[in-house]
């Protein structure tokens, strides 16, 4: 089973699901959907959800300009 680091979760908390992360990313990536398995400790299914959406996640870290799902 996989775990995530208590900061991560405790962040996924706060999250209000308003969608601005989904509508001002470039690709539309489901963010609400991670926070949401992350909030319920589904680990292994947020990897699968995220890499079966989108291959190289980190890039987006790199290249976005918005970062909305990260503030």
């Amino acid at each position: 089973m996989m775990t995530c680091p208590k900061d991560t979760l405790e962040e996924c908390k706060k999250c209000i699901q308003c969608g601005i992360c989904e509508k001002k990313c470039p690709i539309h990536f489901s963010t609400s959907s991670i926070v949401t398995l992350y909030k319920h400790q589904k680990y292994n299914i947020v990897h699968d959800f995220i890499y079966s959406k989108h291959p190289f996640p980190i890039i987006c870290g790199y290249i976005c300009p918005n970062h909305f799902c990260m503030n």
